[in-house]
């Protein structure tokens, strides 16, 4: 058993871009659109693990989750 992909929900795309693309030093792909969430997404690896960052664009369930439970 492996994890193949990972996900974690930020409050902002300059935050994610701040920790993992300047202070980790990885790289980053540009962030896209998830209509459906409303939110976007930043993809790196990390190994052979997927990490997707999500950010919210306003209100809607990724919002919901970083309110609830906080960034992470």
């Amino acid at each position: 058993i492996g994890v193949g992909e990972l996900s974690v929900a930020l409050s902002g795309v300059p935050e994610a871009i701040d920790l993992y693309g300047t202070r980790l030093g990885l790289p980053l792909d540009p962030p896209a659109p998830i209509p459906g969430l409303d939110a976007r997404v930043i993809r790196t690896r990390l190994g052979a693990v997927r990490l997707s960052i999500l950010s919210p664009l306003g209100g809607g369930p990724i919002a919901e989750e970083v309110a609830v439970h906080g960034p992470g």
